[in-house]
């Protein structure tokens, strides 16, 4: 592969309700006990769950990141759109993700750094990369 081009784009403006389309699978997941041990269990967005893990895991990664809590902790998925499960494998293993739009309400420090490092698991490998959607979405503006 050859490189021809590299460019810097303009830094996105996050504001306290922001549209985002992940372009890469968001995976959450959870533990639940099942025959006596914890498992872990994929989650998709009909699960509420999957909102609160979304939310737990974006402030612990924040708090790691930048060594202190974020000062107001908000962070509510507000409407999705477009919702489409994905099952991945990872490692002879197939994980249950999902690519979709969404209007969130939350702290501009929690969204910019959404924004930044991706919501969910396995940022590392890719997954829960966003873009900012603007009004395109169709939700209704505020």
């Amino acid at each position: 592969m050859l490189i021809e081009q590299i460019e810097i784009l303009p830094k996105e403006t996050i504001g306290e309700v922001c549209e985002f389309k992940a372009i890469s699978p968001i995976y959450v997941k959870t533990q639940r006990l099942q025959d006596g041990r914890l498992r872990d269990f994929d989650l998709y967005p009909t699960d509420g769950k999957f909102y609160e893990n979304l939310h737990a895991n974006l402030a612990a990664r924040f708090r790691e990141y930048r060594g202190h809590d974020v000062s107001h902790d908000h962070f509510e998925i507000i409407a999705t759109r477009n919702v489409k499960a994905k099952r991945i494998k990872i490692a002879n293993n197939y994980r249950r993700c999902s690519l979709m739009e969404f209007e969130v309400q939350g702290s501009t420090e929690l969204l910019e750094f959404a924004y930044e490092a991706g919501i969910g698991e396995k940022n590392a490998m890719g997954f829960g990369c966003l873009e900012v959607a603007g009004s395109t979405l169709g939700f209704p503006i505020s």
